[in-house]
């Protein structure tokens, strides 16, 4: 699907996802990520998801927006 790189040369980088759309790319049942989001700290549950991600991002719940952030 095109190239992966914008005008800069740079990698195209990854933003926020909502409940659905992680779920889909750590390939986990949406009921799986919430109950992993709700019974693992924030940092357990970065390092379940990192463990998840075909790129090994791990991710973090942001209150405010109510969307996961991925972090390297």
């Amino acid at each position: 699907s095109g190239n992966p790189y914008n005008q800069s040369g740079k990698p195209a980088q990854i933003g926020a996802l909502d409940a659905l759309k992680l779920a889909l790319r750590l390939n986990v049942q949406i009921s799986t990520l919430q109950e992993k989001h709700e019974s693992l700290s924030p940092e357990d549950f970065a390092e379940w998801s990192k463990n998840r991600d075909r790129s090994k991002y791990s991710w973090r719940f942001n209150e405010k927006d109510k969307l996961y952030h991925p972090t390297k």
